[in-house]
C-alpha cells in the first residue's frame, strides 16, 4: 500500500512539475497575441471588363497595394441588334477587392 502510494504522489509530483514548466515556456517563447481594438473597417474596390485579359492586366498589382480578392463573378447576356435581329452574346467579368483601411490608404497618391 505504502509503494502504490509513493508512486502516486511520484506522479502528481512530475505533473506539476510540467506544468510549471510549460506555463515558464511558453509564456517567454510564444509571444501573446493581441487583435486591434475596436472592429476592422475595410475599404472595397471593384473592376470590371467584358476582356479578361486586360482586366487581368488592371488587377495584377493590386496585392501589392494590400488589396486582397473578395469576390468575382462572370454575367454572360444577350445582345440583339435591333435593325438586324442578329444576337451574340457579351461576357462581363467583375473582381471585387478589400483591404483594411488605415490612415496609410486613406492617403491620397
Amino acid at each position: 500500500m505504502k509503494n502504490s502510494q509513493s508512486n502516486g504522489w511520484a506522479f502528481v509530483g512530475i505533473f506539476a512539475i510540467g506544468m510549471l514548466a510549460n506555463s515558464i515556456v511558453s509564456a517567454n517563447l510564444v509571444p501573446r497575441a493581441t487583435a486591434a481594438p475596436g472592429p476592422q473597417i475595410w475599404e472595397y474596390k471593384c473592376d470590371h471588363s467584358s476582356n479578361m485579359e486586360k482586366l487581368l492586366s488592371r488587377v495584377a498589382g493590386y496585392g501589392q497595394e494590400g488589396w486582397e480578392m473578395s469576390g468575382s463573378l462572370g454575367v454572360s447576356a444577350p445582345l440583339i441588334d435591333q435593325q438586324s435581329d442578329k444576337q451574340a452574346t457579351e461576357t462581363q467579368f467583375a473582381f471585387c477587392f478589400k483591404r483594411p483601411k488605415t490612415a496609410y490608404h486613406a492617403q491620397p497618391r
